[in-house]
């Protein structure tokens, strides 16, 4: 119902969001920066890592978990960790979940994180001043920033064990390349803040043909700026899309941007290596999450190994 987006925007979150298309839809107030959002989740953010299972489901409702930390602060969320995968038996079927054994807990505020760090995580090869228990488990505890690194390290490490515990080098990352040339980026600045790639493809897929099929776009929503990557550096058919964006002749979502132009010397040098940059992040980003799946798969063949044993 529009008018319950509307009074809901207005009376809860104004301060993040706004309305737009006759208000009918909603948009961040702020490009959304993924880095300052997980910092400011690691800053508040507590790991179990031994939640209990039990026939392959967590043993306890996670419901149960929120009392446990609510006498250090106010609990925003409690969530357990599951693996997706699909049966290999029932393609086609939807992805089953698997529990790994591990929670996330989030506080509203620095205080609740602080409190709790200070009583449930051991410092120094200490014992924690108080532990909780859960069914017959003592929960351990551990900051989500530690969490991650210790993933990361163990992800990352040049050697592991295979099946059989032997060692074996672990794959490299692979490296992102990309053979840039001069003249093959147009960027697009004050962009309509509903816009998306597929907006910015419409808006210049009149010259498709022309520039060798369908382009790159790269985008993401809510920001002001875009960028175009051409196939072929055909000059006089960009110098033309530049104009025409620039005069309103071509708008983007029937708006009219605010400047358009052909990166040259080191504004397009800079542009490429932010790109690769961003491109190697999300590689190796990537890359972690697999090994961690491929880690975790083998340790469970060894597990129902010994038991059949």
């Amino acid at each position: 119902d529009p008018e319950h987006l509307k009074l809901a925007v207005k009376n809860h979150c104004a301060y993040l969001l706004v309305l737009q298309n006759e208000d009918t839809c909603v948009s961040r107030k702020d490009v959304f920066d993924y880095e300052k959002a997980k910092k400011a989740i690691l800053n508040v953010s507590l790991v179990i890592t031994n939640a209990p299972i039990k026939d392959r489901s967590y043993e306890v409702p996670v419901t149960k978990l929120y009392p446990l930390f609510e006498k250090f602060g106010k609990v925003a969320l409690v969530k357990y960790h599951y693996e997706e995968y699909q049966s290999q038996k029932k393609k086609g079927q939807p992805n089953h979940h698997k529990p790994l054994g591990e929670a996330f807990v989030v506080f509203t505020g620095k205080k609740g994180m602080k409190n709790a760090s200070a009583d449930l995580i051991s410092k120094e090869g200490s014992n924690p001043k108080e532990t909780l228990p859960l069914k017959d488990t003592e929960l351990k505890i551990v900051t989500m920033k530690k969490w991650l690194d210790e993933r990361e390290k163990e992800a990352t490490c040049n050697d592991d064990t295979d099946e059989t515990g032997n060692q074996k080098r672990k794959r490299d990352i692979p490296e992102y390349k990309i053979d840039w040339k001069p003249g093959y980026v147009l960027r697009i600045t004050g962009l309509p803040k509903e816009c998306d790639r597929e907006a910015i493809l419409s808006a210049i897929e009149s010259y498709n043909e022309v520039l060798g099929g369908p382009l790159y776009v790269n985008y993401s929503r809510g920001q002001k700026d875009g960028a175009i990557h051409f196939k072929e550096p055909k000059k006089k058919t960009i110098k033309e899309i530049c104009k025409k964006l620039k005069r309103g002749e071509i708008k983007v979502l029937d708006d009219k941007v605010d400047d358009a132009d052909l990166l040259k010397g080191k504004e397009e040098m800079k542009y490429w290596n932010d790109f690769i940059e961003l491109k190697k992040e999300i590689t190796e980003k990537r890359f972690t999450q697999t090994s961690q799946r491929k880690k975790r798969k083998s340790g469970d063949s060894r597990a129902r190994g010994s038991k059949s044993e």
